[in-house]
């Protein structure tokens, strides 16, 4: 049924510009990249924490560090999470031009089946409240659209790379909300909180790791899957093989998607089972086609009635 290519979502059919395909293979490789620095530069994260974290116990438990030891502590801790959150910054950039490039070749693949428009694609990231499942939900029509003919759709990479980076960011939160009264620590309250907010970083920082590696295979996956996903074609209703793109367009491999409006033309494609036409079988059982038997006139006379010298017919009883 048009709009409706999934039970339960009546999804709305496209509209702007034509979707055209463009290879994100660039751009996962820089978004891959970015993302291992980043997951690198959590990792860094994480040590400051931890060796704040340690440094705070100690100072409870009356071991007070020098003042030197203090200072060098507290530097590396709040600058590993200044160069974390830059990198953090950059990474996104590029990740969120990545996401609408494939965003776009979704709807070429399947261009009623994504729930919100490609404008999401940027907007889902910067909208509170709604921005803790929109890029979830456009990350899972976008695999369901680039699934190659014949693929497992599961998405089980995207639900463990949205996870993670949802209880890292929750982490990060809860821990920045958790600032101390007084930056000179002077009473034991001071040291539980820095604790406790050094504790929440550290966590966030490894669930930011391993975000940041499930977010490399995503990357790498959903990429790679458009890729065969547009060397395939499109394959119409009834399991018919591809239908070769245009071989006139440069750099289209056969069997490729047309441009817009290349598509052939509805009714092209064969019968399923290759029927003959309506109106090719005979009648069933052979019979004579309507009006082939005489018209009653034609039949047995009627009664003509008493003839001259002949006595009337006395009807019975």
């Amino acid at each position: 049924m048009p709009g409706m290519p999934y039970a339960g979502y009546p999804y709305p059919m496209p509209t702007g510009p034509a979707a055209v395909f463009a290879s994100p293979r660039g751009l996962a490789t820089a978004v891959s990249v970015l993302l291992g620095v980043t997951a690198a530069l959590y990792l860094l994260m994480t040590v400051g924490a931890m060796r704040m974290w340690s440094t705070v116990g100690d100072m409870q438990d009356g071991n007070f560090p020098t003042l030197q030891e203090a200072e060098d502590v507290d530097d590396f801790y709040f600058g590993t999470i200044m160069i974390a959150a830059l990198g953090l910054l950059a990474t996104g950039i590029v990740f969120i031009v990545w996401f609408y490039r494939i965003r776009v070749n979704a709807e070429l693949f399947d261009p009623t089946g994504q729930r919100l428009s490609r404008g999401w694609a940027i907007g889902a990231w910067f909208t509170p409240v709604v921005s803790l499942w929109f890029p979830k939900q456009m990350a899972n029509d976008i695999w369901r659209a680039s699934t190659p003919w014949g693929a497992n759709p599961a998405h089980g990479v995207v639900t463990a790379w949205w996870t993670l980076w949802i209880a890292s960011t929750v982490s990060y939160v809860a821990a920045r909300a958790q600032i101390p009264e007084n930056e000179a620590l002077f009473s034991s309250e001071d040291l539980d909180t820095l604790r406790n907010q050094s504790s929440a970083l550290g966590l966030s920082g490894m669930l930011g790791v391993a975000a940041a590696v499930v977010a490399i295979l995503f990357v790498r996956q959903i990429s790679a899957r458009q890729q065969t996903k547009y060397a395939q074609g499109p394959i119409p209703p009834g399991g018919q093989p591809p239908v070769p793109g245009p071989q006139s367009m440069p750099g289209q491999q056969p069997g490729a998607y047309p441009a817009p409006g290349q598509y052939p033309a509805p009714g092209t494609y064969p019968a399923p089972g290759g029927y003959p036409a309506g109106g090719a079988y005979p009648p069933p059982g052979g019979y004579p086609q309507p009006g082939a038997y005489p018209p009653p006139s034609q039949g047995a006379p009627p009664y003509p009635g008493p003839q001259p010298g002949q006595p009337p017919m006395t009807p019975p009883g």
